[in-house]
C-alpha cells in the first residue's frame, strides 16, 4: 500500500481525520493558512489574558485556575505548560483519553503497558522489544522505536510514570542525540528537578 502525503508539509495520510485538497495539500496546512490571513492574534492575545485574569486565584490561596484535560499529546502538554508558565495560571491537569485511538496506536499503547507488566512480573528479558511510534518535537515528527527501561521498580512501577527508551530511527536527531531516556527525576534521584 503507498501512502500519500501531504505536498506542503508531508504529513501522511494515515493521520486520523486528516484531508486533502486537489493540491495534494493536507486540511492541517489548509487551516493553518487561513488562521494566518484571517485572524487579529494580537488583539486575541490581548483579550485571553483579560479575559483569564478573572479566574486566578488570590495570591497565597490554595487551589487550582483552570481545568486542563490532558490525553499526553502534544497539544493538550503545550496547554498545560502555556497556561502554567505564559500564563501564569495554576492549572489542575486531568486525564483525557482520546476518543479515535487508531489500531496502530492502540497495539502500540497495548505492547508499552505489555513491557511495564512483564517488568512487574520480573520478565525483563522479554522487555527489550521496541515499540515504533511518533514523537513530535518543537516544529517536527520523529519517527522513533521506544520501550520500557530502567532496572528498579521505580521506573516502571506506576503505569502513568514509567520511564522510556527512545530511539530516532534514520539519521534524524534530537541536540545532537540519536538515543536518549525519558523519565520523572526522582528515578535517577534528582527530586529538586521539575
Amino acid at each position: 500500500m503507498k501512502i500519500r502525503y501531504c505536498t506542503k508539509c508531508l504529513f501522511p495520510e494515515s493521520k486520523p481525520d486528516l484531508a486533502f485538497n486537489s493540491d495534494g495539500v493536507c486540511s492541517a496546512c489548509s487551516a493553518s493558512e487561513a488562521k494566518d490571513k484571517n485572524i487579529d492574534w494580537e488583539n486575541r492575545k490581548k483579550n485571553f489574558f483579560k479575559i483569564i485574569e478573572k479566574f486566578k486565584l488570590p495570591k497565597g490561596e490554595l487551589g487550582w485556575d483552570c481545568l486542563i484535560p490532558v490525553s499526553g499529546g502534544k497539544d493538550s502538554t503545550y496547554q498545560a505548560w502555556f497556561m502554567k508558565e505564559v500564563a501564569g495560571m495554576n492549572p489542575l491537569c486531568v486525564c483525557f483519553e482520546t476518543t479515535m485511538v487508531t489500531e496502530v496506536g492502540q497495539k502500540n499503547l497495548y505492547n508499552l503497558e505489555l513491557q511495564r507488566k512483564n517488568k512487574l512480573e520480573g520478565l525483563s528479558e522479554k522487555v527489550k522489544k521496541f515499540s515504533r511510534a511518533s514523537l513530535n518535537y518543537g516544529q517536527n515528527d520523529f519517527d522513533i522505536k521506544m520501550r520500557v527501561k530502567g532496572d528498579r521498580a521505580l521506573h516502571w512501577f506506576d503505569r502513568y510514570q514509567t520511564s522510556y527508551r527512545i530511539d530516532l530511527r534514520g539519521d534524524d536527531r534530537i541536540w545532537g542525540l540519536e538515543e536518549f531516556s525519558v523519565q520523572k527525576p526522582i528515578t535517577r534521584n534528582y527530586v529538586y528537578e521539575y
